[in-house]
């Protein structure tokens, strides 16, 4: 666990694995920071349209990662965590840890009723998280608590009953306004006022906050410095709005956007597209059970006969990078471990010595009576799955494995996957920033995500210690050793790390997406002030704008 502690905001930078490409063209990382040189100019709406319904701002309630980002903006957290696993401070002015005790010192910031931010809000906060009749998904983050005290107005004491290694950052919580809800029943939250339209300490305020649109207004009152833009609307949208939209000048930012709809965008001059690697991987999951897949010869020579930098150049305009394993860079993990490289005359080398041949020449590997043919499933709302599942099945025909790729409605995907019946599916993983893998490999876990069946006694020990507190040089020597380990099983065939694309209007100054978000330091974007007006084609059928106050 480290910490980092300086004069909390949102101007320093976090580590980024970005590329940005105009108009499909890679050029330099730091052109993603356009006009940083230059002196921010106040004013303007910055909008932005993301493919995923807005929750209530509630720091109890909030279950997607995308409402979180813009919370973090209103209701912000003691601090984050950046990609090193350093603590960038936010209501926090200063953390120190005794043996099992955090103690946070607040920095002075108000509610926008002028009430200030004291530590019983965070109180609030770890009583709601608790509460029985409370649906609460991140309850998992106080139950380790032994003990959550306010020292005074303006020191929070938590004291765990065990180290292990999330505390630090189940401990970043954010505040309740506990003026606002003394006497309101716990299990009636989801209609509190201040869940309806939340309470701001942040830099913006919450103007309007609906399933499919919200209004971020700057907050005059809160103690931070001033936001550069007046305001940020965000909408929730399907793929074919947001591109008109975009082209017509009506949407300076797209989030997440399909890498399949990339040349779509170059029909607006100027347009930046920022590729962020980093947090998620894609595979394909073998079923461990079946016997035929049970041999890890056969899993590697798949892995040696599939031309991951053919899919990469061909699906991801030549972004990403190959997936080394089940870690990846945003959990603070350096990854040094060389993937197999591709050789199908190595692959087939590998299957004869195993025992699989073509006897008859049908193009189709046999052992006795067993075939090396299986079924690929994908689901049909991922376009990009479904091709690098065709790519897949292409590579591994050419050694002598049949695949048929079958496309299947999400619902009817999961049910199989759950229920273990299927042979290989193409899938990706987000995996836990804190370092629990649990879920996902450790051999007591088929019951959770451990889709494939993987069970390995080395791999089970060096996840129990992951979930411990360690220092840096013995944690990066677990990970390490996790990373390689799980790697050369090949429980999965590691395809590649997925950029994720953010579009960027040429107008848009000071954003910097990393691979943990693209809305870290929404606060410090800014627009130049001739370019603050939308042009009349963008405005057309538009709602009118809320303004900040003061």
């Amino acid at each position: 666990m480290r910490a980092s502690y300086h004069e909390p905001g949102w101007g320093r930078r976090c580590t980024a694995h970005v590329a940005l490409v105009v108009l499909g063209l890679l050029v330099t990382a730091g052109c993603a920071r356009r006009g940083r040189d230059a002196a921010p100019e106040s004013g303007g709406t910055v909008h932005i349209a993301i493919f995923e319904p807005l929750e209530p701002l509630s720091p109890i309630l909030v279950t997607r990662p995308m409402t979180n980002e813009f919370m973090d903006h209103v209701l912000p957290p003691l601090g984050v965590l950046d990609e090193r696993e350093t603590l960038q401070p936010r209501l926090a002015r200063q953390a120190r840890q005794v043996g099992l005790t955090l103690d946070f010192r607040l920095q002075p910031r108000r509610w926008e009723d002028g009430r200030p931010v004291t530590a019983a809000d965070f109180l609030t906060t770890v009583d709601l998280l608790r509460a029985p009749r409370v649906v609460a998904p991140e309850r998992a983050r106080v139950e380790r608590l032994r003990s959550a005290v306010a020292l005074d107005d303006s020191t929070l004491r938590l004291t765990a009953w065990t180290p292990y290694a999330s505390r630090l950052r189940d401990a970043l919580l954010a505040p309740t306004p506990s003026h606002r809800v003394v006497g309101a029943a716990p299990e009636s939250i989801e209609t509190w006022p201040v869940t309806r339209r939340p309470l701001a300490c942040g830099p913006f305020r919450a103007a309007e906050w609906t399933p499919r649109r919200g209004v971020l207004v700057r907050n005059e009152t809160s103690g931070w410095a001033p936001t550069h833009v007046d305001s940020v609307v965000v909408r929730a949208l399907d793929y074919e709005q947001a591109e008109r939209d975009f082209l017509r000048g009506a949407l300076d930012v797209l989030d997440g956007w399909p890498v399949e709809r990339l040349d779509a965008v170059r029909g607006r001059k100027g347009a930046r597209i920022v590729a962020v690697t980093g947090r998620s991987y894609v595979f394909v999951g073998w079923n461990l059970r079946d016997p035929r897949l049970r041999d890890p010869k056969v899993r590697r020579a798949a892995a040696r006969a599939v031309d991951v930098s053919r899919i990469q150049r061909e699906r991801l305009h030549g972004q990403g990078e190959p997936s080394r394993g089940p870690l990846v860079a945003a959990q603070d993990y350096t990854d040094t471990t060389r993937v197999f490289a591709y050789d199908p005359a190595a692959a087939r080398r590998d299957l004869d010595a195993a025992g699989w041949r073509d006897p008859d020449g049908d193009g189709v590997r046999t052992q006795r009576e067993a075939r090396l043919a299986f079924q690929l499933m994908v689901a049909d709302d991922e376009p990009l799955r479904l091709q690098v599942a065709q790519d897949v099945a292409r590579d591994l025909a050419a050694i002598g494995i049949a695949v048929e790729v079958k496309s299947l409605p999400l619902v009817a995907f999961v049910e199989r996957l759950s229920s273990g019946q299927f042979h290989a599916f193409i899938g990706q993983w987000y995996p836990d920033l804190g370092g629990d893998m649990t879920p996902v490999w450790h051999s007591t876990s088929t019951h959770q995500r451990n889709y494939v069946g993987f069970e390995d006694p080395i791999a089970d020990s060096l996840m129990i210690c992951m979930q411990h507190e360690l220092g840096a040089a013995e944690r990066a020597r677990v990970f390490t050793t996790f990373q390689r380990h799980v790697y050369e099983a090949q429980p999965y065939l590691f395809l590649f790390q997925n950029p994720r694309f953010v579009v960027l209007a040429p107008r848009l100054r000071g954003v910097e997406p990393n691979a943990l978000s693209t809305f870290w330091n929404l606060p410090s974007w800014w627009i130049p002030r001739r370019e603050q007006r939308l042009p009349p084609a963008a405005t057309a059928g538009m709602m009118p704008q809320v303004r900040s106050e003061g």
